[in-house]
């Protein structure tokens, strides 16, 4: 609309003006996703991480848009960058498996998931994710071990309940499913 290219205008000139400041060059990659244009906020978010190689939150939306344009191999690249920097960031290797899963590698996504669970146990989208990935391959009691790690700190959490049903419904156990369904309503 008018006025998301009119703010990304300003804060264009902003970053022109400071251009050490990448947050106003982020914010314009952000104006520049949310309004369709993949290309420029991609570029817009390249530019702040050459003026500031530290900037994590900018590496990982880059990371989110490769991501999402198709470029897993550019992803997991960037998102690799910001776990070198910072090896107890769990959402980066969460970005990672996602490459990881998109390149069609399981292992690797496998194990960036093992890895964002070891940094932060408490990191639920990546127990999920690693529980989903499980249960993707068969292996049934991990899934089931994980999701229930879930539910220990949100023990309400009707998805998690229906993952479960599902696993034991695959399990040939259709009390324990029909057990979680009736708790997930």
């Amino acid at each position: 609309s008018g006025r998301h290219a009119e703010s990304a205008a300003v804060l264009e000139r902003a970053a022109s003006i400071a251009p050490a400041n990448t947050s106003a060059m982020s914010q314009v990659a952000m104006l520049r996703l949310v309004t369709g244009q993949e290309n420029e906020a991609i570029e817009n978010l390249k530019s702040a991480i050459e003026r500031d190689p530290a900037a994590t939150s900018v590496a990982m939306m880059l990371s989110i848009a490769q991501l999402r344009r198709g470029e897993p191999a550019s992803a997991l690249k960037t998102a690799e960058l910001v776990v070198s920097r910072e090896p107890k960031n769990a959402p980066a290797y969460n970005l990672m498996a996602g490459a990881y899963l998109a390149l069609k590698d399981i292992d690797g996504a496998r194990r960036a998931l093992r890895a964002a669970v070891a940094a932060d146990p408490k990191h639920q989208p990546a127990v999920t994710n690693l529980a989903k990935l499980e249960a993707s391959q068969g292996n049934f009691e991990e899934a089931y071990t994980l999701y229930n790690r879930v539910l220990v700190t949100e023990p309400l959490n009707g998805r998690i309940m229906m993952a479960l049903a599902d696993i034991d419904q695959k399990r040939k156990r259709p009390e324990d499913a029909i057990r979680w369904l009736v708790k997930a309503r």
